[in-house]
C-alpha cells in the first residue's frame, strides 16, 4: 500500500480540520443568544466549510483513483 505524500496528509488534514471548525461552530452557536436556534448564517457557513472539505477529499481521491488505473 502506497503511503500518502505530505500533499495529501496537507489536504486531508486542512478537510478535517475546516469540518472539525465548522461542527464547533455549530455547537457553539446553539448556545449562544437566542438559545437554542441555530442562524441562517451560521448553517451557510457550515455549508461552505462542508463544500470546501468535500471538494478537497473529492479531488484528492479523484486524482489517486485515476493514477491507479493507469
Amino acid at each position: 500500500m502506497k503511503t500518502l505524500t505530505m500533499k495529501e496528509k496537507l489536504s486531508y488534514g486542512m478537510a478535517i480540520g475546516s469540518l472539525l471548525c465548522g461542527f464547533v461552530l455549530l455547537f457553539l452557536s446553539y448556545f449562544a443568544p437566542p438559545e437554542g436556534e441555530i442562524t441562517a448564517s451560521v448553517l451557510y457557513a457550515f455549508g461552505e466549510i462542508s463544500i470546501f472539505s468535500g471538494s478537497v477529499m473529492g479531488i484528492s481521491i479523484s486524482l489517486k483513483s485515476k493514477e491507479i488505473s493507469k
